[in-house]
């Protein structure tokens, strides 16, 4: 049986090597376990064949950040705007909504490119300078649906 290589200071993915933290006899062998210190600053004890074949590249830290990115799609679910949008297509295609009969049940639908993402909507929005202003959705015509600022009307009461 060899030595024991000093990892000290090696760099695995995401962690360092501070130092050696304990050994586990096995039956077939022993195990070594390394101290390490992530880039997030939280220290972790990791085996040494785990760092070694890359199986562990953190303190668990990348799998948090990894899942928020992969499951983020727009950032825009808690805005005004998204709640206008899937009140939108609430009122247009659920048949339980109150507001149903008034939008869906008269033949209103929402434009499929609208339907299926938020981001076309939210683009037109901001395109159209109306993204951060309180939006009213008011129907025209049995196949669209128009969105028009109530900033008139606000002011309209002020005045």
């Amino acid at each position: 049986m060899g030595r024991l290589r000093d990892l000290t200071g090696n760099k695995y993915g995401r962690l360092t090597v501070i130092g050696i933290d304990h050994k586990v006899r096995a039956k077939y062998g022993s195990y070594i376990y390394w101290r390490c210190k992530c880039v997030c600053g939280n220290t972790t004890v990791v085996r040494r064949d785990h760092l070694v074949r890359g199986e562990i590249k953190s303190c668990g830290c990348w799998h948090d950040e990894a899942t928020i990115l992969h499951s983020t799609t727009h950032g825009q679910t808690k805005t005004k705007l998204y709640y206008v949008w899937n009140s939108m297509r609430t009122r247009c295609s659920n048949k339980n909504s109150a507001s149903y009969k008034n939008y869906g049940g008269r033949g209103i639908k929402v434009c499929s490119e609208w339907n299926s993402h938020f981001e076309p909507f939210y683009k037109w929005a901001i395109a159209a300078g109306i993204g951060k202003n309180y939006l009213l959705i008011e129907s025209i015509m049995t196949e669209c649906i128009v969105l028009k600022t109530v900033i008139g009307q606000l002011l309209m009461n002020k005045l």
